[in-house]
């Protein structure tokens, strides 16, 4: 056997001996290489090849050359081969030149364009693509539409050049009228008397007329040129050509005129090698049995005789098309059909030795030999597979007889591998027929691989039935109990994904599944082929995030995000495991990042399979920030670039969709879509969206008050969610059970449901996904915070999902902004006091204070700059006032804190708590309750509303002229409110509590005779007649220091009744 060549010589440029240098055309290259494209066109033996070589080699142009042929039907084939061309050209460690494997195969368009910017990127300034032979590319394959994206990607500093025997066709249209491929034809390239005579004093001199007839006979046509010289050489003669002859007939009579001349054993030789599509001087001996075949592939390199020869690894030689079509003609009649069988056979040999098995089949098809090309397709099949050539190899396949297929197990396993792109149901049959003869064979590693093939093919089928998993679990189970290991790490990897994906889909209750993940999770962080396997890492990080194992999904996640040079298709999916996971712990900004960044990189590496996962999640976190419209364009983007008539792309459209109309109260819709995104999942058979289906609809039907139906749905969903193990699931069934028992008035009922939810979101650390809607949220934490139900952890969950509580006099409520202005002024941020250990920053806390003196709604900007910056023109109060508010916002940490609209500025009450406020809001209630008759409320509400007021309001600012009435307005209310409470303790015989008050009064107000005929009274009532008498004698002071009055009529005569 010949030394092992890669298949580079078709995509090395031709080496010329002693060409003729054109410089008529060479300017006119020249002149053209300003067009991206230039089309070299004319018919075979013009010399268009031989042109642009010697064009290339007389510039100093660096060249990518690449010979198109009919293999390059199949994309994945052309970019493969290219690629190796590429490679071997430029800087590898540069070059992100990736195969046209399946995960990019969802968008060949933005592949190819993506590509093809990246290989101009490498290549040299002023460089040359040359594509030769494009006319063997078939016209109905995908490759000039191909060509023509990649023509868009052409950047200035680099022309394409096509040689072709044919014109440019219908797809190069557009490029032609809008200039960007200009042609050099067949008139451009026929031969000058002038170059004639050149290319005759090099072969073999002649006499002017010989010449001229030479050159009229031949009519510019280089290859007859070189054939009458050929012929004149042996025989003296100049052979005359009959006009309206083909070129081909022509080429072909002086090629018979010339092998006629030449020796059997020559002749034997070429008709021999011609079998092969290109040859080493070591092939070329092989294949003829002739030790001095590569001298004769020399000589006829030498003379110009239709012979290319090309410098890689190995020196190549080529037979020119027509002289290749001659020969094996010659070959069809020189041997007996057997004959010519055993030499394609051994011909079929020597090329897959040498990497080239796709023009061995195609030897071997003519040979009529199926079973090589099953040993072929067999030997390939992984390497093609994992090069994205699966249409290569399929069409392989189909030249089989069903026969062959029935005792070759590993034939079917290829066999289905190799359509699970295009056809992944087809796939699980092929390998059902593999797994069966397996068993039959006693292979234990094809058992184990075609078992995780068909998991596989399921699972990615777009209108797949998950269903079908359950009986191949259990067949999994079997296996493994007749013998637990495996037979490589290989076989283990493809076998434990198959096995978690199953389980994890069809039965997480399944004895074994921890135990699966574990290991899942093991080979994915180890250290063998870690660039491919962390994927494995990423799937538990999706799966633990989806079952609420938080803290287990942020350990695997770390310890893979240490992973580095990561395969293409394992970065793209390490974005959904991570999307999700940030979801789930709250950081929706950060699911939002990780979502444009999952896109960006599709975009960059043109890997496309997780889009529409990414925009689904991120549809989601964007519903959990409050923001419907970018929910909506994702949506909207999930139903252009996904089939959503599939089960699991229609599931993503659907849910989303009814979540979207759910929050926009839009309930019809909401519940058709519900309803479809179910029907999906019920046909599909993913257990766990089922769940999430009907929890949604459950929601919907209750906010739609069909309350039996919501009820089933969620008996239902919670029973499925149980058996799953689902623990985030079962807590969120729990709560919506909540919010149900709610609705139907059963409030013992709801808070045991909401005690149960919230037990399991704290113990799963669950604090964002717990509802669908906002107002669930409200009453849920309002509920557990006025009961008392895990308040540290409601908290928490209100604080992360900025929780609005139903009523905003709920005590202990967890607010991101409280400003406390009674007394002493405090801001308090989070919770905490925010403490300056330094200067405080004196005007934006005034601003704050301001616009709480104001009434904190819709403050005109020009009343609060005239308030601080009274002595400021109007523009310079202006940027004040702004730049204050920019620094407010700084220290809030929060901007929407501070609303400004058509230049009126209000405090955010969904996010700030105001003292003021709710003290202002408890006397409004307590006054209802006191036209309603309810004295006992309306006290009631007196208490929690004085307990706010711990002095006047803003005491350190009593003699800024803004917060002057507000000051008096609130002192006011205060007192007055006060009195009524302390009557109504003092009438129900509550005379401690009513001293109480009365005391607090008197310290706001000295001078409310009021309040010391209370005290007086109830220490009379309570028998601490000296104590009252007190009373009066301070009473007595007062009056008369302050206002020089005497108490009255009303006190004195409490002063008798004391006095006894």
């Amino acid at each position: 056997m010949p030394r092992k060549s890669p298949p580079l010589a078709r995509l090395t440029r031709p080496r010329l001996h002693a060409a003729l240098p054109r410089e008529r055309l060479f300017a006119l290259l020249d002149a053209q290489r300003k067009y991206p494209l230039i089309w070299v066109t004319a018919p075979p033996g013009a010399g268009k090849t031989t042109l642009v070589a010697s064009y290339c080699e007389a510039r100093k142009i660096p060249s990518l050359w690449y010979q198109v042929d009919s293999g390059d039907r199949d994309p994945a084939t052309f970019f493969y081969y290219l690629r190796l061309a590429a490679l071997a050209t430029v800087e590898k460690k540069r070059a992100k030149l990736p195969l046209l494997t399946s995960a990019y195969s969802s968008d060949l368009g933005d592949f190819i364009r993506r590509w093809f910017r990246e290989l101009f990127g490498l290549l040299p300034r002023d460089a040359m693509l040359v594509l030769d032979n494009y006319q063997d590319a078939p016209a109905d394959s995908a490759f000039p539409a191909l060509i023509v994206a990649a023509a868009a990607e052409v950047p200035e500093t680099l022309t394409v050049v096509i040689i072709s025997r044919s014109e440019p066709p219908l797809e190069f249209a557009r490029l032609i009228a809008e200039q960007k491929l200009v042609t050099l034809d067949w008139n451009e390239l026929r031969l000058t008397l002038e170059e004639t005579t050149a290319i005759a004093s090099i072969k073999h001199p002649l006499r002017e007329d010989m010449l001229r007839c030479l050159h009229e006979q031949c009519g510019g046509w280089a290859a007859g040129v070189v054939l009458m010289l050929e012929r004149f050489r042996q025989t003296g003669t100049m052979n005359r050509i009959a006009g309206g002859e083909a070129m081909e007939t022509i080429f072909a009579y002086f090629a018979e005129q010339i092998f006629n001349q030449t020796s059997a054993q020559n002749q034997q030789a070429l008709i021999r090698t011609a079998l092969l599509p290109r040859m080493t001087p070591e092939q070329a001996e092989l294949i003829s049995g002739d030790a001095d075949a590569g001298k004769l592939l020399d000589q006829l390199y030498r003379r110009h005789l239709f012979t290319d020869r090309r410098l890689g690894p190995e020196l190549t030689y080529q037979y020119h098309a027509l002289f290749r079509e001659f020969l094996l003609a010659k070959a069809r009649q020189m041997l007996t059909e057997q004959q010519l069988d055993t030499l394609r056979r051994h011909a079929a040999e020597l090329l897959d030795f040498a990497e080239q098995p796709d023009a061995a089949i195609e030897l071997l098809r003519e040979a009529g030999d199926w079973a090589a090309i099953a040993k072929t397709a067999l030997k390939w099949a992984k390497s093609f597979i994992e090069q994205g050539r699966h249409n290569l190899l399929n069409s392989w396949f189909e030249l089989l007889a069903p026969s062959l297929f029935g005792e070759s197990p590993w034939l079917c396993y290829w066999r289905g591998f190799a359509l699970m792109p295009v056809q992944p149901s087809a796939t699980v049959k092929w390998c059902e027929r593999a797994f069966a003869l397996f068993r039959r064979n006693g292979d234990r590693a094809g058992l184990l691989l075609s078992w995780a093939r068909i998991i596989q093919a399921i699972r990615f089928d777009p209108r797949c039935d998950l269903k079908q998993m359950d009986a191949w679990i259990a067949v999994a189970d079997q296996l493994l109990a007749e013998h637990s290991g495996f037979p490589s790490e290989e076989v283990e990897y493809q076998f434990v994904y198959g096995m978690y994906v199953a389980l994890q889909h069809r039965m997480p209750w399944h004895p074994r599944h921890n135990a699966w993940r574990d290991r899942a999770i093991a080979l994915g962080l180890s250290s063998t082929d870690s660039a491919n396997r962390a994927y494995l890492a990423y799937l538990a990080v999706s799966f633990e995030t989806q079952r609420g194992h938080l803290v287990q999904a942020k350990l695997v996640l770390d310890a893979v995000s240490r992973v580095k040079n990561l395969s293409a298709l394992t970065q793209a999916f390490s974005y959904v495991g991570r999307i999700q996971l940030e979801i789930e712990l709250g950081e929706t900004d950060a699911a939002l990042c990780t979502m444009e960044a999952g896109l960006e990189n599709a975009n960059e590496s043109g890997i496309h399979v997780w889009d529409m996962f990414l925009r689904w999640h991120g549809g989601r976190a964007a519903l959990l920030r409050g923001d419907i419209a970018l929910a909506q364009r994702l949506q909207a983007q999930i139903a252009t670039h996904a089939d959503i008539m599939s089960s699991v792309p229609g599931y993503f459209y659907h849910y989303l969709s009814a979540l979207i109309a759910l929050l926009q109260r839009s309930l019809p819709t909401a519940a058709l879509h519900a309803e479809k995104a179910l029907a999906l999942n019920l046909t599909s058979g993913w257990l766990v969206a089922e769940a999430r289906c009907r929890l949604l609809l459950s929601r919907v039907l209750l906010e739609m008050e069909s309350l039996g139906d919501a009820r089933e749905q969620l008996a239902t969903m919670k029973a499925l969610a149980t058996r799953l193990d689902y623990p985030a699931l079962l807590s969120q069934a729990l709560l919506q059970e909540a919010l149900l028992a709610f609705a139907e008035g059963d409030e013992t009922a709801g808070l045991d449901a909401l005690k149960s939810g919230l037990k399991f979101a704290q113990e799963l650390e669950i604090k964002q996904t717990l509802w669908f809607c906002p107002a669930d949220g409200s009453r849920l934490c309002s509920r557990a915070m006025q009961t008392g139900i895990t308040p540290y952890f409601v908290k928490e969950v209100i604080r992360c999902r900025t929780v609005i509580p139903e009523t905003p006099d709920i005590e202990n409520w967890p607010w991101p902004v409280q400003l406390l202005t009674f007394g002493r002024f405090s801001l308090i941020r989070d919770g905490k006091p925010v403490e300056f250990h330094h200067k405080a920053p004196k005007k934006p806390l005034a601003l704050l204070k301001a616009i709480v003196a104001f009434g904190g709604k819709a403050i005109p900007e020009e009343q609060l700059a005239a308030a601080l910056w009274a002595n400021e023109e109007g523009d310079a109060a202006h940027q004040l006032f702004t730049a204050v508010v920019h620094r407010v916002r700084r220290l809030l940490e929060y901007d929407e804190v501070i609303k400004i609209k058509e230049g009126r500025v209000s405090l955010n009450p969904r996010l700030c708590w105001v003292d003021v406020w709710a003290f202002q809001r408890l006397l409004g209630q307590a006054e209802q309750a006191a036209r309603s008759g309810d004295l006992d409320r309306q006290c009631q509400v007196i208490d929690r509303a004085l307990r706010l007021y711990r002095g006047g309001f803003l005491a350190a600012d009593t003699e800024e002229s803004w917060a002057m009435a507000m000051h008096e307005r609130l002192r006011s209310l205060f007192i007055r409110n006060l009195a009524t409470l302390g009557q109504h303790l003092q009438t129900a015989g509550r005379h401690e509590e009513a001293l109480a008050c009365y005391l607090r009064g008197t310290e706001a107000d000295p001078l409310a005779e009021e309040f010391y005929q209370g005290q007086m009274h109830c220490y009379l009532k309570v028998g601490r007649h000296a104590e009252g008498l007190a009373v009066y004698r301070r009473l007595r002071q007062i009056l008369s220091v302050t206002l020089g009055i005497a108490p009255s009529a009303p006190s004195e005569a409490l002063h008798r009744s004391l006095l006894g």
